[in-house]
């Protein structure tokens, strides 16, 4: 007998996925690592970026050397959570 593509005893008891769902999670699988990674590196890039914007618009008369210092601290308390909780 053969079984229905992904079924299993977790997908009995599981409610049905939506196709839309499902779909983001055949495309996912289907990524290559590399592809992932320059993917998550783009986003935290991106991330930054709006960060430094943020800080810009708080700060409308900070230094360049100032916006830089208060994004490291703003990463530095980041990566100290992550650490902490991650």
């Amino acid at each position: 007998m053969r079984r229905a593509r992904g079924y299993d005893a977790l997908t009995a008891m599981s409610p049905p996925i939506d196709p839309l769902r499902q779909d983001d999670l055949d495309r996912a699988r289907r990524t290559p690592l590399a592809e992932k990674a320059r993917q998550v590196l783009e986003m935290m890039d991106l991330g930054i970026r709006m960060q430094r914007a943020a800080i810009r618009v708080r700060f409308p008369a900070a230094t360049e050397e100032d916006l830089e210092r208060r994004l490291r601290l703003w990463l530095a308390r980041d990566a100290r959570w992550i650490a902490r909780d991650g």
